[in-house]
């Protein structure tokens, strides 16, 4: 079109009349502006794409359906079939174009915005694949998916609540603490009914299991509390390569109380009366208001007396005699030894986990369970 413009302008100068040259130009002018009118408008129908992975959670949003097309190397046919719903997936994930009427901030629905949700808030009907390994999937509607979720979750919860609450009071009552990890967990605890012939062996299990996995521990703890990193990883870390087991368990049970703090405005070690008039830790009525039973199942050991933080009148009736009273006035000087400090290390853990999984809960970013059960169970 330029070259065209161009042509006409030299030839406009040698012996085109000054009308019929204004008259192209009028012309040309029009085709230019129309040319770009339907450019913009183009553009503006150009649909996002929402992309939704295999547990039907958002974890991305695309520009267009050509630009995804390219990154998963497929076609755009591909693309709009899966976002139109003639087929169910693509390349491992769920597809759908951005609603025109929804605006949606890929940091405020990230792995938040859940696919069924959101096909119910357009108003539109598909079908989903049941979570599998293995090739063969069942194919399901909204209502068949959220039937058996359903059913699962009840039968997961049965099952917690069989043998856990009283198995984690168990190990709690030996001084140990269980953190929130679904790949980091023991069958024996969540299973099986642990009893005082079992928790020897489990102890040791347990033992060696905070030993293998300490500086993993140690690296999620300083990213969750960042002001806490220097103490932790440092100081406490330095303590424990060098055998000073007193000053690293003091630095843990410390850590303990202030990152409660820091999260709650409330010391850890201070505590007030139950129902049962046994002392407990004042975070646990923050703690209760989480919406969650699975939450609810793994604060139990929390909900009742427990050596570490009992009254030491009453610390020689378990079989723990770890106990933070003791060790902090002086009373108790036989205290540093390994197993103590893996103890009072799976103590600052547990109460990290719970502090950062009831944050989860009250913003309700993403289903408890997820995270503390296996998922092989869940669709």
């Amino acid at each position: 079109m330029l070259s065209i413009y161009k042509t006409c302008k030299t030839t406009s100068r040698v012996a085109l009349p000054f009308k019929t040259v204004n008259a192209i130009w009028k012309r040309f002018e029009d085709l230019i502006s129309k040319y770009r009118r339907l450019k913009n408008e183009k553009s503006k129908r150009t649909k996002r794409v929402l992309v939704f992975n295999e547990w039907r959670r958002l974890t991305g949003l695309c520009r267009s359906a050509k630009t995804l097309a390219e990154l998963l190397h497929v076609t755009p046919q591909a693309i709009s079939k899966c976002c139109s719903g003639r087929s169910i997936m693509c390349k491992g994930v769920y597809l759908r174009y951005l609603h025109p009427d929804m605006e949606v901030n890929i940091d405020d629905w990230f792995e938040y915005l859940d696919l069924i949700q959101y096909d119910k808030m357009c108003g539109e009907e598909h079908f989903y694949f049941k979570y599998s390994k293995s090739r063969k999937r069942d194919k399901l509607t909204a209502n068949q998916i959220r039937s058996l979720e359903s059913s699962i979750k009840n039968k997961a919860l049965a099952r917690l609540n069989e043998f856990y609450p009283h198995n984690l009071r168990v190990i709690a009552n030996n001084g140990w603490f269980m953190e929130m990890d679904s790949n980091r967990y023991f069958p024996e605890i969540l299973e099986t009914n642990v009893d005082g012939e079992s928790i020897n062996a489990l102890d040791i299990e347990i033992a060696n299991y905070y030993e293998t996995n300490l500086k993993e521990i140690i690296k999620e703890l300083c990213e969750r509390h960042p002001k806490r990193k220097n103490l932790i990883s440092t100081q406490i870390m330095s303590s424990y390569k060098r055998g000073h087991y007193e000053l690293a368990i003091i630095g843990i049970l410390v850590q303990v109380d202030w990152i409660c703090k820091d999260n709650l405005n409330k010391h850890f070690f201070l505590k007030r009366k139950n129902e049962n008039k046994e002392y407990i830790p004042s975070i646990v009525n923050d703690l209760l208001d989480v919406q969650d039973d699975y939450f609810k199942v793994f604060i139990t050991p929390i909900l009742h007396d427990c050596p570490i933080f009992v009254h030491y009148s009453r610390l020689r009736t378990y079989p723990s005699d770890l106990n933070r009273h003791e060790i902090i006035h002086g009373t108790d000087i036989d205290f540093g030894n390994k197993v103590n400090f893996l103890k009072s290390l799976s103590l600052l853990k547990y109460v990290s986990d719970i502090l950062y999984f009831s944050e989860l809960c009250k913003k309700n970013r993403r289903p408890l369970e997820k995270y503390i059960y296996p998922k092989s169970d869940w669709v």
